[in-house]
């Protein structure tokens, strides 16, 4: 574990012999330049944790490779480039992956319509980029979902795909400072929430869903569902 430390300069290449490690955890640090390729060699990996660095580039396309990946946490950064549509390829090896955290980069590009490849993803931030284009339909065969937050990507546009409605096990959708607009469709209105919300809506007591959109744009009911649970709507 080298998180919250002062450690500078960039990962060196020889990186990739570090075949046995199963956990990288270099968070809080000042760590820059690029992700070595030679990531992609480790493939014991169950977690990379690089996030709140000085990262740049893109995101090498050689993680692919990593088959027991579980966690990729690479938020607060300086990485550039489209979202990895390798990632998604049938062929790819990275089909464990569950949580997925890219917040707070400078990602561009749209969000592949193949992302219903990663069937076991559970948490899914994209939040504060540079993303365009719509949602795709493809999230709500995402079985497993249960956090997604979309929010502060001005140029995502388009609406809420309906199909969202068929997640249900998704707890936070945030959608404020995008361009998605119209109304939030009733199928996610009618999801039955079991579980307390660890979010901030916790406070008001009772089973809260977390849905945060910028009302200006989105309109979104409060309603309380047949089994008691509330559904709330901030807005961002």
């Amino acid at each position: 574990d080298l998180s919250v430390n002062r450690i500078g300069g960039s990962l060196p290449s020889t990186i990739g012999s570090l075949q046995s490690l199963e956990h990288f955890k270099a968070n809080q640090n000042a760590i820059n330049g690029t992700i070595p390729v030679e990531m992609g060699q480790m493939d014991r990996l169950v977690s990379i944790d690089l996030r709140n660095n000085l990262l740049l580039s893109s995101i090498p396309q050689s993680l692919v490779w990593l088959k027991n990946l579980y966690s990729l946490l690479l938020g607060y950064n300086m990485l550039s480039g489209t979202l990895p549509l390798y990632w998604n390829n049938s062929s790819s090896s990275i089909s464990r992956l569950a949580i997925l955290q890219l917040n707070d980069n400078t990602l561009t590009g749209s969000i592949p319509t193949t992302i219903d490849h990663f069937t076991r993803l559970e948490s899914f931030v994209l939040s504060n980029n540079n993303v365009t284009g719509t949602i795709p339909s493809q999230f709500a065969t995402l079985e497993r979902l249960q956090v997604l937050e979309l929010d502060g990507n001005a140029g995502l546009a388009g609406v809420v795909p309906s199909e969202l409605g068929l997640l249900g096990r998704l707890e936070v959708l945030h959608l404020h400072g995008t361009g998605v607009s119209g109304n939030v469709p009733q199928p996610l209105c009618d999801l039955h929430m079991n579980s307390s919300s660890s979010s901030s809506f916790s406070s008001h007591g009772g089973n809260l869903w977390d849905i945060a959109v910028d009302c200006s744009s989105l309109v979104c009911p409060n309603v309380t569902n047949a089994g008691g649970e509330v559904f709330r709507c901030c807005c961002g």
